[in-house]
C-alpha cells in the first residue's frame, strides 16, 4: 500500500506475521496499533509505553524488506505489484532462526541472533530486484537522510539503494 509523501505516494515491501499469530497480537497491544484492523487500539500496557511507542505506532509491527521509495518515471503501480507477485512465487521460505532485541538507531528491533548466508542473500535480492522501480532521491529526501551521521558505506548505500543500510534484516517493534 502506498503512503503519501510530500512528493507523491511512496511504496515499500513489508512482512508481518499473520493477524492471528501470538506475536502479532502481542505487538499490536504493546504498540497500540493493529495493522490488520487499520487503526489504533487500546494499549494494554502501562501508559509509559505511549511515549516510547509513538514512532513505531505509525507503522505497526512489521519487517521492512524494501525501504519506502517513490516510483521512478515510467514505472507503474501495477508493474510493481506484478514484480512483487513474481518475486514471491520464485522464493523459498527464509528461516531466520533465534531472534534478539537490539537497538537500531532510535528504535528497538527484533533481529536474527546470527546472520546466515540464506538471510543475507534474501535481503540482498529484495533490495536489488526492486531497485529498478525506485526513483532517485530528491534534494529534500537526501538532505533529510544526510542529517544523520553516515559513514562512507552508508552514504554509498543511500545514493545507490535509497537507504543507508543495505539490509538490516530487522523487524521493527
Amino acid at each position: 500500500m502506498p503512503t503519501e509523501g510530500s512528493n507523491g505516494p511512496r511504496y515499500a515491501l513489508y512482512y508481518t506475521t499473520p493477524a492471528d499469530h501470538p506475536l502479532t497480537r502481542t505487538a499490536s497491544e504493546w504498540l497500540g496499533r493493529d495493522a490488520f484492523a487499520k487503526g489504533m487500539t487500546e494499549q494494554a500496557a502501562v501508559r509509559v509505553f505511549s511515549a516510547v511507542t509513538l514512532d513505531p505506532r505509525r507503522y505497526g509491527f512489521h519487517a521492512t524488506l524494501k525501504a519506502p521509495f517513490r516510483l521512478k518515471a515510467g514505472a507503474t503501480r501495477n508493474e510493481l505489484r506484478e514484480a512483487i507477485g513474481e518475486f514471491a512465487t520464485k522464493r523459498f521460505p527464509c528461516p531466520l532462526g533465534p531472534m534478539k532485541i537490539a537497538i537500531l538507531g532510535n528504535f528497538l528491533a527484533l533481529i536474527p541472533k546470527e546472520q546466515t548466508p540464506a538471510h543475507a542473500g534474501f535481503a540482498s535480492s529484495v533490495v536489488t530486484q526492486f531497485a529498478r522501480f525506485r526513483a532517485p532521491m530528491n534534494a529534500m529526501e537526501m538532505q533529510r537522510r544526510l542529517q544523520s551521521k553516515l559513514d562512507e558505506t552508508e552514504t554509498t548505500n543511500l545514493v545507490r539503494w535509497g537507504y543507508p543500510t543495505f539490509s538490516t534484516g530487522s523487524v521493527s517493534i
